[in-house]
């Protein structure tokens, strides 16, 4: 069962009954001591590794949370979704459908990573922006504010899309530090402006 155990306390949600986790040996990577209460999954197989979920943070249907990831606050992830290695979903922030996270990239505040959509390297998804269909973030790339990344989308380099951004159709934006952004090949529904 990994580092953690079961409390004994359930809730339902969405119609699945969701168990509470506890420290059964100390995750020092995360700060975490045994005894320390964690968050909720449904099944022993949506958390491996030396991932944790802490506060009310819930992993649920076949989603798994692997390697040192963290989900915290009330960060949800579900469907079909993995999140592995050192990333981080929190606040309120959901990973669902067949998304997949990995490297050291975060995914916080009301964002949103979905359908078959990858954000991994040390991107970040923050604010109310959305990734979804087959897009792609990474690198140190930035998706904030109330932008949407989706198609074929590709955010790469030190790009923050950022405000009410699009990007879509197959697009590939990239920016280097001290360069400014380059839209290739495809960039007729680009709407966006590099900031750095």
């Amino acid at each position: 069962m990994g580092s953690w155990e079961f409390t004994g306390r359930i809730q339902k949600h969405n119609g699945r009954t969701l168990r509470q986790i506890k420290c059964a040996e100390a995750y020092a990577h995360l700060g975490v001591k045994v005894g320390d209460i964690g968050g909720w999954i449904e099944h022993k197989d949506n958390l491996l590794g030396n991932a944790w979920v802490a506060d009310y943070g819930m992993i649920y249907d076949r989603a798994r949370v692997s390697g040192d990831a963290l989900i915290a606050e009330r960060a949800k992830v579900f469907d079909n979704a993995r999140v592995s290695d050192n990333a981080i979903v929190t606040d309120n922030a959901r990973v669902f459908d067949m998304a997949h996270l990995t490297g050291k990239c975060a995914i916080c505040k009301n964002a949103k990573v979905f359908d078959n959509a990858s954000v991994y390297d040390s991107a970040t998804v923050t604010d109310d922006a959305q990734v979804f269909e087959d897009a792609i973030v990474r690198d140190a790339a930035m998706v904030a504010g109330r932008s949407k990344a989706y198609g074929n989308a590709v955010v790469e380099g030190t790009t923050v899309l950022n405000g009410d951004e699009v990007m879509s159709d197959g697009s590939v934006l990239r920016t280097m530090r001290n360069q400014r952004a380059e839209a290739e090949p495809n960039d007729a529904d680009f709407t966006a402006s590099s900031n750095f």
